[in-house]
Formats: structure tokens, sequence, C-alpha cells
């Protein structure tokens, strides 16, 4: 290793051509990484000399020009280096990635005395430009109406190209105190306090002098709640007296909608009886108040709050299923079965508990490829650019590879992705194989979306501790969807991503041997610890959805959720009150793909994953009530 690294360095510092094969596109890539971390585009320069695969440098490329946006370098040079790098790369979505950032940097250096000149620019260089920042750039001028700034900026309050819109039009006197407030409150919200101050200090004039003060206040508490709910409820418990009786309403219910996701015990006091007037609040805190009378059963309150949800959010898969549950608490029942009807559609965690509530009880619709495998896909995963994906993905630089994944994929029909899906599946290319898969449209294949690799060893150990298989194969394709050398930043490891404090204490438990963290990444000692960690939670919590929860966020905060939450809560109700997203879509995913694996593989081992006579899982039931 030492005279591996000592060779790179010597071929960094002399520039050599005869050092070029030693740097692989592994090293390139590291080396790459940190002189782009560091601006070095000297460094930057010389790595791309030393490597030889075209698709890295295309990147090498991208992060060049980086460096030179961020360093703010606008130059003819950096002009004339971007224009080449779009032509060379006009079919590559770099392209539009790259152009995006350098909108982005010119519409930020822009001022009062360089504005016209910057749209011109960017209007000539793009004359066909999709960007929302960049329209709404391009859209302050001196006919605007407040109507168009709405239009324009909603949803996209804190980007920086909507933010010049937005003080634009204060600035322009076409503005009212109402939507100045709004904006700051939704800019404090979104975590940007120096963009909701400068909103309330350009519309100052609009505002009384104790109103402005007391807004001023109120953005830094809320700003303050997203990065620190209790230290943001004693500001303020301490200010309020400053606030007006609106203000206090509203930074009330965003402290208690912080203070909910920490399940502090002041969280429910502070929401109450202020429910009236939310229809402004951000999607975000909405959300929360819905999963707050969820949690504590309330169904009257939750369909109060989902009648005063934006058209975008109320169109969500879970806030329909819920608000067809509410109507079913009405005696609504046809109304109700109209909108489970339409989720039925989907094999998703609310469309699966939809299926049920109309009486569906059935496996997917398979429409499988029946032709022999395409070996033509052969020269794809043998390609560089396949070879840089996976690059991507083991370096965990998980957004570059999944853009250049999806970019390898957009043109493919549904045959050719099962195809393709196929031919990753024979190579043990298990996780790409499922990502190809779930790409069709109207053409699927579920063996491919849920397959069975490690049949056998799954099966077996979840039979030792009376686990059921299907729920195992659903942990382990979320958890690792079945590389078996999965390493996740936490250092968790194998397919069931288990932790090395956790597996020193479970071999112990289970007198395995274990001396190092990456025994853990052998078959049988992975999936025999998860197996019994699974177990060790069902026998704690009696609960599918709660051990599932406890498996991704820990046994300590599921059991404050549990709880804090209302007696005979129903499974589903608890799960979408999850404060954590992470986990609660983790749940969700989870525990649907278990229900498709016991009815896709509804045979007796080896063939399927049935543990007995009866295995065909219904959700609502694994679900279940809380005691």
């Amino acid at each position: 290793m030492f005279v591996k690294n000592f060779i790179l360095i010597f071929c960094l510092i002399f520039f050599s051509e005869v050092c070029s094969q030693n740097l692989d596109s592994e090293d390139a890539l590291l080396q790459a990484r940190e002189a782009f971390e560091a601006e070095d585009l000297h460094k930057l320069s010389k790595v791309k000399s030393l490597t030889n695969n075209e698709e890295l440098k295309r990147w090498l490329d991208f992060w060049h020009l980086r460096i030179l946006i961020n360093q703010k370098q606008a130059s003819k040079e950096t002009d004339q280096r971007l224009k080449t790098f779009l032509e060379l790369n006009s079919f590559h979505p770099l392209k539009e990635r790259i152009t995006d950032i350098w909108v982005e940097s010119l519409i930020e250096l822009s001022n009062e005395t360089n504005i016209d000149y910057l749209k011109k620019k960017i209007s000539s260089t793009f004359p066909k430009l999709q960007n929302q920042s960049a329209e709404c750039f391009l859209a302050a001028r001196s006919g605007i109406t407040l109507e168009e700034t709405r239009r324009l900026i909603y949803g996209n309050e804190s980007i920086v190209g909507c933010v010049k819109l937005l003080l634009f039009t204060i600035k322009e006197k076409k503005t009212t105190p109402e939507f100045i407030v709004y904006n700051a409150r939704h800019a404090a919200n979104a975590g940007k306090l120096n963009v909701a101050l400068l909103i309330l200090k350009t519309g100052r004039s609009f505002l009384s002098k104790k109103s402005y003060q007391s807004e001023v206040r109120l953005a830094k508490i809320i700003a303050l709640s997203k990065k620190n709910s209790r230290r943001a409820y004693k500001r303020f418990i301490k200010g309020q007296k400053f606030l007006n009786d609106e203000q206090r309403d509203y930074g009330a219910i965003q402290i208690g909608s912080a203070l909910f996701g920490v399940t502090h015990s002041k969280y429910r006091n502070l929401i109450k009886n202020r429910l009236k007037n939310i229809k402004n609040y951000p999607d975000d805190i909405i959300e929360t108040l819905a999963r707050i009378a969820l949690r504590d059963g309330d169904f009257n309150t939750l369909a109060f709050i989902i009648e005063k949800m934006s058209a975008n959010l109320s169109k969500k898969d879970s806030w329909q299923y819920w608000k067809a549950v509410t109507m079913t608490e009405k005696g609504l029942t046809i109304q109700s079965y109209k909108i489970f009807d339409q989720l039925r559609k989907n094999w998703s965690f609310y469309g699966i508990l939809a299926r049920e509530k109309l009486g569906y009880l059935s496996k997917p619709k398979f429409d499988k490829v029946t032709t022999a495998i395409d070996y033509s896909y052969e020269k794809k995963i043998n390609s560089q650019r396949f070879k840089l994906v996976m690059l991507f993905y083991k370096q965990k630089l998980y957004k570059e590879a999944l853009l250049e994944w999806n970019d390898m994929l957009k043109n493919l029909n549904d045959t050719e992705l099962i195809n393709f899906s196929r031919f990753l599946r024979r190579e043990k290319v298990y996780d790409r194989s499922i990502s190809a898969a779930l790409k069709t449209k109207h053409f699927h294949d579920y063996s491919l979306r849920y397959p069975v690799p490690y049949q056998k060893v799954i099966v077996a150990e979840s039979k030792t501790h009376s686990i059921p298989p299907w729920l195992t194969m659903g942990l382990i394709r979320q958890e690792s969807r079945f590389n078996s050398s999965a390493i996740s930043n936490s250092g968790a490891r194998g397919l069931m991503q288990i932790m090395p404090a956790t597996g020193k204490s479970i071999s112990k438990q289970l007198k395995l041997g274990y001396s190092k963290k990456n025994d853990l990444l052998a078959l049988d000692v992975n999936v025999s610890m998860g197996s019994y960690y699974v177990k060790k939670l069902m026998a704690r919590f009696q609960s599918f959805p709660i051990a599932i929860a406890a498996y991704n966020a820990g046994p300590s905060r599921a059991k404050v959720w549990k709880n804090d939450s209302s007696s005979s809560l129903s499974g589903a109700a608890f799960t979408e009150s999850i404060p954590f997203d992470e986990t609660r879509n983790y749940v969700k995913t989870v525990l649907s793909s278990a229900i498709i694996y016991s009815r896709i593989y509804d045979d007796a081992p080896p063939f399927g994953l049935r543990t007995n006579k009866h295995s065909f899982v219904i959700l609502n039931e694994l679900l279940g009530i809380l005691n």
C-alpha cells in the first residue's frame, strides 16, 4: 500500500506519462474528490491526465467548473470552459446540473448595478432554460404584479432567484403586510433565517415598529426550532409576552410541532386549542399536526387538518388514505371506497391497506418475461459507465451514482428494463437488478423487484429464531438490497446491516465466533444475528411495526413513541405517527415488502417462504393494535 501511494504521489508531483497506467479509476476518483474538496485545481488537472476513464474525466471537468464557480471566478476563461463542457456533454444530465449551478451563482452575484447585464447574459446563453430560480429572477421587472410573484415563488420561497423576485416586489411597493409576514415565516421554517430577516427588513415600511420587532423575534424562534427544539421552546416561553395573540398561536404550533419530533412532554399543551387558523402554515408543520392527531386517535381533528392541507399535500397517498378512513368513521362509506379504489392500484403500504379495505387479497400481478436472458447486456455492465456507477456507490457518492444510473436507464422500455434486471440478477448485482425492475411503468415482474437471494441461509436462520422468512427478506431488501458486503456510513455491515457494537453483544448471547468487524459480513453470521435481534425486539414490544421501528431507530426511541401513543391505536396509525421521516418510511417499506414476499412466494421451501399452511399474510393484521 505504501509503495502504491508513493508512486501515486510521484505521478502527481512530476506529471509523468509513464505513470498513467498506475492510476486506476478508484485511485483517480479518491484523489479527484480530495482535490475537489480542497478546491485544488492544479491537482485535479493532474489527476485527469493520469486516468484513461473517459466517463470519470467528465466528472473531473464538472468538479473543475464547480470550483471555479464556487470561487466566483466569473471570467472569459470560465465562460469558455463552461461552453466547451456543455457542447461535449449535451446529452448528459451533468449539462443541466452545471447550468443550474452557474445560473444560481450569477443570480447570487446580482445587484442593482449589474442586474440587467446578468439577466441578458442568462437569457442569451440559455434561451430555453427551464430553471425555477432563473424564471423568478428574470420575472423581476417593473410590471410584475403581486399575484404573478405569488404564483412563481409558491413552494420555492427560499431559492435564490425567487428570493430576489420577492424582494424586488416588496421594493416596488406591490405587496401587503400579510405577504411579507407569510414569506418571512416560511423562510425561517426552511432554516433560512438570513432570508427571513432580509424580507422583514425590506418590507419594514409596511409593518408597524412593534409588529416588525415581534416578527423578527418570532422568525429567530422558528429558525431555532429547526435546529434545537428544546432551546427554542425556552426562548418562546420567555419571549411570548412580546408577541400578539396571532403570533403566539403561530409560534406555539411551530414549537409544538418541533417538540413532537423529540416526543417532548409539552408538545400537546402547546398546540391544544390553537388549530383554527392553520391553512397558511408550511406543509411540514401541517403534516406534523396530522400525525399528532393520528397518535392521539383523534379522527375529528385529523379530518379538520386534512381539509386545511394544500392541494399538493392532500394528494399524497398517506393523506388520501386517512381522509378515506375519517370518512368511514363518519359513515360516508361510498365516498371512502372511491378513494380506496384509487389507492389500491399501487402495491405500496397504503395501496395494500386500501386493497384489504375493499377485500382484495390477491398476489401482485406477474408479467414475467419468458424469453432467454439477453447476453448483449454484458457489454453494458462491462462498460466504463456502469463500473463508474458501482464505484460511486462503493465510495458512498450516492447522488453521483444515482444521476449516472438513472441516465443509463432512461431510454429503456419495460421489456428492456426487465431483461437488464434479469441479467444483473444472474450476475448477482442484486441492488441494481431491483432498481432496474422498479423502473418499469406498465409491464412488471415482481420476482425481480422482490428477489430471494441466499434463500437457504435466510430461511434456515429465520426458522431457528422463529422469525417469518418473508419478514427477514423484506428487512434485508430494505437494509442492503441483498448486497452482502454493504457497509454504511455509520459502520453497519452486511445483509442485515448489523452495527459492530450490536454484533459483539449478540455474539456473546449466541456464542458465535466474532473477533473483528468484518466477521459481520459472513452470510450465516449476519443473518443469524439480525434474525435473533428481530426476535428480541418482537419479544419486547409484541408488535411488528414497533419492533421494525426499533430495528431502525433503536429500542429506546421506539419505546418512547409507543408510550406516547393512545391505547388501542392501530398499527397503521402508529406507523404514520412516527416523527422521523426515515424510520416512518422504513417501517412502511419493510412491512409492505414482507407482505409481497409472503404472497408471491406462498409455497413451502425450497421454492417459497411459507412456514405453515396459513402463511398468506394480511397487512392490517400484521400491523395489529397497540396494547
